[in-house]
């Protein structure tokens, strides 16, 4: 791999895999029909809560859920900056100069967004 066109072209079903993944997991909080509550009386809310428990249940469950695939989330989202920090280190051409320090961007910063730029223009946002 000599360009970071090739880098990307052989990191991109990592990466779409890698970002479906990361959004598979937001999927559990999506799938439940969150219960809603709009009263100013607490003796109604009551009321709610016990005409909606099944729902109520079903949210606090689906939030449970996500709280026990964060980590694994975490771990996904890190296997993609890693994707992000080798290509960044192996090909990236900016050095410290006016434009970079003039905007008050630092390199790695510049670096980054250019990266992640490519990216979203390779798996097609």
């Amino acid at each position: 791999m000599n360009t970071i066109e090739d880098y990307l072209n052989k990191t991109e079903s990592a990466t779409k895999n890698l970002i479906e993944g990361i959004n598979s997991y937001f999927e559990i909080l999506r799938e439940v029909q969150l219960p809603i509550f709009i009263s100013e009386s607490d003796k109604s809310y009551e009321q709610w809560g016990l005409d909606h428990r099944e729902k109520i249940d079903e949210s606090l469950r689906a939030q449970r859920d996500y709280h026990d695939e964060v980590f694994a989330m975490a771990t996904m989202c890190g296997a993609l900056l890693q994707i992000a920090s080798m290509g960044i280190q192996k090909y990236s051409i900016c050095e410290e100069g006016f434009c970079c320090k003039q905007q008050g961007v630092s390199p790695i910063s510049l670096n980054y967004l250019s990266f992640f730029s490519v990216i979203n223009q390779t798996i097609g946002n």
